[in-house]
């Protein structure tokens, strides 16, 4: 209803601006206003992308702001993804467009936005980041991985925070990604300069992270880009232990790391300190007593119930 209400208010206001007569008068003299202060470049921005180019020929100022600060920059991001890249393309002074605002503009509105910007070349690393951390964090729809690797492509900054203080690195492990082999974060861990063991404000890393989904997959990936599986959080866990597994790979399984890892039980008796390690599945839940008795028995993981193809032992002191 709204919708078709503005668009007579469009079409009419030039042609026959007093024939139309609006029920509320507040918000229609406030919706008129609104409307006569719009530039034609910023009208163009919402219905005519196509005229962009002829109207910047024409002197049109593209970082004209009507009174409620919003320029053609900010009509296109939200409107007309084809206008925005008119406005991008005969920007020769990036500087002065409104980036922040524009940026969160096209996250929430349109995705075609975000890729025109991207493909820009004129978004600092910072604003890049700001893009993969609002779309990741949007309730609205799922970012997908092909978008997030243009993302990456386009090179932000690897260790931003968020107002959070979380590292970027953890959104995009948290990313659930639609390809078993997790390109995104591959991608993501292969960017110059990341600091894989970077801490949130609660002293865990991107490795405690990646264990706490109950995967090995994540782990993995990060460990193999050069993540640290001996750092404590403030509880003196080690990241494995958030998942209560190590990982899957043997070359990865080296008990050097873990032999100090403060003393579990084993999750049958309860009694004996947990002992070795299951492969493929990499849980570390029984002793050497009921590690035998599985053997004898089902020879499937008491926690997952997969089929045990290898067991390795781990000493603790």
């Amino acid at each position: 209803m709204l919708r078709e209400f503005l668009a007579r208010v469009e079409t009419q206001r030039d042609s026959e601006p007093d024939i139309l007569i609006i029920p509320k008068a507040n918000h229609g003299n406030m919706i008129a206003k609104m409307l006569r202060e719009r530039t034609r470049l910023m009208q163009a921005c919402v219905s005519s992308p196509e005229d962009v180019p002829r109207l910047l020929a024409e002197g049109e100022d593209m970082f004209a702001a009507g009174s409620e600060g919003e320029t053609p920059f900010h009509f296109a991001a939200r409107e007309q993804p084809s206008a925005l890249a008119h406005l991008l393309r005969a920007c020769k002074e990036p500087a002065r467009i409104p980036m922040r605002e524009v940026c969160d503009l096209a996250v929430k509105f349109d995705i075609e936005s975000v890729r025109i910007l991207l493909q820009s070349g004129l978004l600092p690393k910072d604003m890049v980041s700001r893009i993969m951390f609002k779309s990741m964090a949007s309730s609205m729809r799922q970012v997908s991985d092909s978008h997030l690797l243009e993302m990456i492509q386009a090179g932000p900054d690897p260790n931003a925070i968020d107002e959070e203080g979380s590292p970027l690195l953890f959104r995009v492990i948290l990313h659930r990604s639609s390809a078993p082999n997790y390109p995104v974060l591959r991608a993501f861990v292969a960017l110059p300069g990341l600091n894989l063991n970077a801490k949130t404000r609660d002293g865990s890393t991107a490795l405690h992270l990646a264990y706490m989904g109950g995967g090995t997959e994540k782990a993995e990936i990060l460990m193999q880009a050069g993540a640290d599986p001996r750092i404590r959080d403030p509880q003196g866990r080690l990241p494995y232990s958030w998942g209560m597994n190590i990982p899957r790979p043997i070359q990865c399984v080296d008990p050097e790391p873990y032999k100090d890892e403060p003393i579990l039980p084993c999750l049958v008796c309860m009694e004996r300190n947990r002992y070795t390690v299951h492969l493929p599945c990499g849980h570390m839940i029984l002793c050497r007593v009921c590690v035998d008795a599985n053997k004898k028995s089902t020879q499937t993981c008491v926690l997952c119930k997969t089929v045990i193809r290898e067991n390795i032992e781990v000493e603790f002191e």
